[in-house]
């Protein structure tokens, strides 16, 4: 397998994956589907209701990729693995902003209570 093809996957997944959850597509996709929206914005909400869930969803993912790379300790792997941990500080710097953006004072107080990766063991 060609390791570029594999690398420029990745980098096209996450950078789609961020544009596409920005607030302006967002905009956009109600201002096309007009009434509409409110079946796009059930279905979004349903999904968007896991984001209070950002630290495990986060900490699983990095999970089950090491446990991928020490199960196949290959260079596929570990790119797969290394775009991961490449993504992650910005796409949760990038969340954090929508969600404080679309919560307000409520997802700061919730932030200031749970970290966004390694959840605290002592208060």
């Amino acid at each position: 397998m060609a390791y570029w093809i594999l690398s420029l996957g990745w980098v096209l997944f996450y950078s789609s994956h961020t544009f596409l959850a920005s607030l302006k597509i967002k905009r956009k996709i109600h201002a096309i589907l007009g009434k509409g929206y409110i079946w796009y914005r059930l279905v979004y909400s349903l999904f968007a209701s896991l984001l209070f869930l950002a630290i495990f969803l986060y900490a699983g993912l990095i999970l089950i990729f090491i446990g991928y790379f020490l199960y196949i300790p290959s260079l596929s792997s570990l790119i797969h693995l290394l775009g991961l941990l490449a993504y992650l500080p910005f796409g949760i710097d990038y969340e954090e902003k929508k969600l404080m953006e679309i919560y307000g004072a409520e997802y700061r107080e919730y932030r200031s209570k749970v970290p966004p990766l390694i959840p605290r063991i002592i208060k």
